[in-house]
């Protein structure tokens, strides 16, 4: 019995598995890649591909950062697309604030999804992607794989951000994952650590100081800041809150490492725990489990699940607190985006944390083998208003002078410019 073999091109690949080409998409855009008509500017000397797993409207940290670096770097000049994995329900090719986004691969399990995906994004890259000279790929996974491959058969400058500070380590638990790591430290032409806990990260596994550089997750400080007391007053009644009780958030996934658990169990030992509230936003496989519990512990109505929203801005500008009890982080974008806006910040000790934030001068830090600590850092944050008014503006100087998404993608442009000479 012989085997049937596809014998078409690449382009028959593309039009196949729907790619984009050269007509326009369900919301009247070009697919290869410009920006709609009257906005491509053909002088732009920086071109490049952003490669992510998941993007708009699936959003984590990482997802976040990436939004707002790509769209910062578009209206700096720089050509810029982003290649995501497709999700059912979701437009093959749309712009997002300008910038197109083409979700490629099928909508299936591991590992065939990711493996459509890097197929389908290096088909693109090599037929309607000819003119991005360098990939910048967000994580190890996938879009990392799809990176490499990229630089190993089509000559292709990589980037490489991997968000996380124990990404690594986690990855080399599996032989595959080792193949992968000791590759990506052998393709890879610079490595974009987000912390020093990143870079050391990169320089473990023998990747060079001068392949290595330090750019800082970036905010928009100028969307990202503190309400007034009259604009806090009128988004707490709007939402149906007291203008004069305490209010903690968190903002993120909601899995298992972020220790929500422990948060709860912290805020029912308060004593106003009966008076304030708790904010979770977000989603994420664990909130079941924690709507149990807050219930089991008496708080099903101080403890709110508002789940996943376009815009957590209103949430930041009306609370007094925000807490990230996570056992380890990159550097939150959620933590980056509270300090903006001028929240006192209550966090566990992890590297990624401890590279913005100092106990006691902008934002208060429990050790993360001592979780009993937070009940203790929650209160002081709760009870002393002045306190927390002081770390607030120091938290938000902080982001001004380190996070600002305009001087981060600044950073960024130079060093494409440098590694495309």
């Amino acid at each position: 019995m012989r085997t049937a073999r596809w014998s078409g091109s690449l382009t028959d690949i593309l039009n196949y598995t729907g790619l984009p080409d050269e007509t326009p998409d369900e919301n009247g855009l070009g697919g290869r890649g410009e920006d709609p008509p009257g906005q491509q500017d053909e002088r732009q000397a920086v071109r490049v591909c952003h490669i992510i797993s998941s993007f708009r409207p699936l959003i984590g940290g990482a997802e976040r950062a990436t939004e707002d670096l790509v769209c910062e770097l578009r209206r700096l000049g720089a050509d810029v697309v982003v290649l995501t994995r497709h999700h059912r329900g979701l437009p093959r090719h749309e712009h997002i604030r300008g910038v197109p986004v083409h979700r490629l691969g099928l909508d299936l399990p591991k590992p065939l999804g990711p493996l459509t995906f890097i197929v389908h994004a290096l088909a693109w890259l090599a037929v309607r992607g000819r003119r991005y000279p360098l990939v910048h790929v967000q994580n190890i996974d996938a879009p990392l794989l799809a990176g490499m491959l990229a630089k190993a058969l089509l000559g292709r400058s990589l980037v490489v951000t991997i968000h996380g500070e124990k990404n690594i380590v986690l990855k080399k638990k599996t032989t595959a994952g080792r193949w992968r790591v000791a590759w990506m430290t052998q393709l890879g032409d610079v490595f974009v650590a987000l912390t020093g806990p990143c870079r050391r990260q990169y320089e473990a596994q023998g990747i060079s100081p001068n392949r290595i550089v330090s750019i800082p997750n970036g905010i928009d400080v100028g969307r990202f800041r503190p309400a007034t007391t009259a604009q806090k007053a009128a988004l707490r009644n709007r939402m149906g809150y007291e203008a004069d009780v305490p209010i903690a958030m968190y903002a993120g996934r909601l899995v298992a490492l972020k220790r929500l658990d422990l948060l709860i169990d912290s805020w029912a030992a308060l004593p106003h725990a009966d008076s304030g509230h708790l904010l979770i936003v977000g989603d994420g496989a664990e909130k079941e489990k924690l709507q149990a519990l807050a219930d089991a512990r008496g708080l099903a109505d101080r403890v709110h699940f508002v789940g996943a929203t376009d815009d957590v801005l209103p949430y930041y500008q009306m609370a007094d607190v925000f807490v990230l009890p996570s056992l380890y982080e990159g550097l939150s974008v959620a933590l980056l985006q509270a300090m903006a806006c001028g929240l006192c910040v209550v966090v566990a000790g992890s590297p990624g944390n401890l590279a913005v934030v100092q106990d006691g001068v902008n934002g208060l830090v429990f050790p993360v083998d001592k979780p009993e600590l937070l009940q203790e850092r929650l209160a002081r944050a709760l009870e002393d208003a002045a306190m927390r008014k002081r770390l607030g503006q120091a938290a938000r100087q902080k982001v001004e002078d380190t996070c600002s998404i305009e001087a981060v993608a600044k950073s960024h442009l130079a060093m494409y410019q440098e590694l495309l000479v």
